[in-house]
This record gives structure tokens, C-alpha cells and sequence, in this order.
């Protein structure tokens, strides 16, 4: 699937970015590709991974999970360092709380032309019954910034907004 840089924060550099998903009984895995001229984008310090609030603050790939079509919905946000995180909100944008979930496997594969960041989440943290994703990525250099998604729709990068769920995962 092609994510589409917003408009005003136009992709820097010429990039393109795509990202694909497959859930199946056992886990989740996720792989965006940004492909370009990747030499200015800023990625944080390798570390020891850990839950880290606030990643959205750099280079930072995400997906949002709205099941039944109801209120709830999660979030879970991926570092290319490996840092992550994973929020339940009770509705748009309130009643969020942290969630304690298993460290996902995020490997980065960078070329001089593209990096990847393949994520494996055990299936447990998503929720059951029909899901609508999101997939999207703010993308952080040393001139500007740009914020990818499946569809924007808001004056401002909003990946919060239901627009943005694009991607349509039959219940399981």
C-alpha cells in the first residue's frame, strides 16, 4: 500500500513510501519502506529498546486500530532504534492509557537508497472482531519533516482521524 505525504508537509527529497501488513492467528507484522534519498533523515540513538512515550517527537512509524467500528481504539508507535509504544483511547483522542505489551520485534534494514522496518507484534495486543488500520509514519530530517499516511484529510496531519483507517481486516 502507498502512503501519501501530507500536503503541507510535503515529502522531502523525492521519497517514496509504501507499507504492507499481515495479521494471522499468531502475530502481526508490519513493513514500511521509505525509498529515496534517505541520507538527511534523522533516526534516533540506538539503545536498548524499551516503551518510550512520546516517539511521535522524531522518526516514527505507527499504526492505529479501530475494532467494530466503535468509539476505542489503539495505537502503537515503532522507533527504528526499536523503542515502542502502545496507547488504548476510549474515544477520539480521550481516555488514553498506556498498555503493557510484550517488547515487539522491530529490525531496521537500511541501503543508501531506502531503509525498512519490518515490526512483529505478537497477535495478543490486537483487539478481536473486525479492525480498521492505520498506517502512517512522521518522517524527521535535517531540513523538515514530512507525515505520511493511507489518506490524509484534516488542514493538519491527524492520524487520529477515522480518514485515515484505511485498511479493512475481516474479524478473526
Amino acid at each position: 500500500m502507498q502512503l501519501i505525504s501530507h500536503p503541507k508537509y510535503p515529502a522531502h527529497q523525492h521519497l517514496s513510501f509504501s507499507a504492507s501488513i499481515n495479521i494471522t492467528d499468531e502475530q502481526c507484522r508490519i513493513s514500511y519502506k521509505v525509498s529515496g534519498d534517505i541520507e538527511t533523515i534523522i533516526m534516533s540513538e540506538v539503545g536498548k529498546p524499551q516503551f518510550r512515550d512520546e516517539l511521535w517527537k522524531m522518526t516514527c512509524f505507527e499504526m492505529f486500530v479501530e475494532y467494530d467500528d466503535g468509539p476505542q481504539y489503539y495505537e502503537y508507535n515503532f522507533a527504528p532504534n526499536g523503542d515502542w509504544a502502545a496507547y488504548h483511547f476510549d474515544d477520539y483522542r480521550a481516555g488514553m492509557k498506556p498498555l503493557n505489551i510484550a517488547q515487539p520485534q522491530i529490525i531496521l534494514e537500511r541501503s543508501s537508497q531506502m531503509i525498512q522496518c519490518n515490526v512483529v507484534l505478537n497477535n495478543e495486543v490486537l483487539p478481536k472482531g473486525a479492525l480498521n488500520i492505520g498506517l502512517c509514519a512522521m518522517i524527521f530530517s535535517e531540513d523538515d519533516r514530512s507525515f505520511w499516511a493511507l489518506g490524509n484529510s484534516e488542514d493538519i496531519p491527524n492520524f487520529h482521524q477515522r480518514d485515515c483507517f484505511l485498511y479493512r481486516c475481516a474479524a478473526r
